[in-house]
């Protein structure tokens, strides 16, 4: 049963990937490009962490990675992509998060960008299969910063938030 639902999963996986697509369709541009201005140069919260993004393959998802510096050693926390779903008519993001010393997560986002800001719901699944769930906003302040705020919907536990602000790479 269970290598029936992990193939079935897989399959569902494969079939509403953006790379089975091999044309880019004028609505996914359109929502893709509001959320474009986020390519090009090192995204910095404080001193430590940063992401980059760039186009993915044939400009239907914006690709995106986040490393963390520790002790002047730099490496990779958290890879994945984002592209805007005809399906339900906004943008999706899949990635995996993973600090040094710590299970992976899988994070599924879902959201929408609405006058400056991007707006997303997703959840972070452990390998053991537990769930939390998140609201992510992106406010923009202007094309270099932008205002972000991650809430638990589940934990009675304060926002996380911050500034994101561009620098050259």
């Amino acid at each position: 049963m269970k290598k029936i639902y992990c193939l079935l999963l897989s399959i569902t996986l494969f079939c509403s990937s953006p790379y089975i697509h091999s044309e880019t369709s004028q609505e996914e541009q359109v929502h893709l490009n509001l959320m474009s201005n986020v390519i090009g140069g090192k995204w910095w919260l404080g001193t430590d962490s940063y992401k980059v993004f760039e186009w993915g393959l044939g400009r239907t998802q914006i690709k995106m990675k986040h490393f963390m510096i520790e002790a002047g050693n730099e490496y990779i926390v958290s890879e994945g992509f984002f592209y805007y779903s005809p399906d339900s008519f906004s943008i999706k993001g899949i990635s995996t998060f993973q600090k040094k010393g710590k299970a992976p997560e899988l994070l599924e986002y879902f959201g929408n960008v609405e006058n400056g800001s991007l707006e997303f719901i997703y959840k972070s699944i452990t390998l053991d299969g537990e769930i939390e769930i998140y609201t992510e906003t992106w406010k923009w302040v202007n094309e270099n910063q932008y205002q972000w705020m991650l809430v638990s919907l589940e934990d009675d536990i304060p926002a996380k938030k911050g500034v994101y602000i561009r620098k050259p790479n």
